[in-house]
């Protein structure tokens, strides 16, 4: 992972634990907790992609932000901040903040 700057605040959404009997049950909770806190505070958020990160930035100066292997060093650096966990799919996701929302 390349990104030259230095987290700010690190927050983590933690995943539901599954039912005995079936453990895709709450499968992706904490990674979507994570994105409806981003859109809900005006982020637009990148697509998932196994366990790399996914970026996110300001929804009014960026539409879309691609998947973290097709980001090059110099577009990493423009993001306000990443979602990052060892497994999407039933983990924890820690928020890390990169740099201050303007405004």
């Amino acid at each position: 992972m390349i990104i030259k700057s230095k987290p700010i605040k690190p927050q983590t959404f933690k995943a539901d634990e599954p039912e005995p009997d079936n453990p895709d049950s709450n499968a992706f909770t904490a990674v979507s907790r994570a994105r409806d806190y981003l859109k809900s505070n005006g982020y637009t958020i990148g697509s998932m992609c196994r366990d790399e990160p996914i970026g996110f930035a300001p929804a009014e100066e960026y539409g879309c932000i691609a998947k973290w292997y097709s980001l090059s060093p110099s577009d990493r650096d423009k993001l306000t901040g990443i979602l990052k966990s060892n497994d999407f799919r039933n983990g924890d996701v820690e928020l890390v903040l990169l740099k201050p929302k303007k405004g």
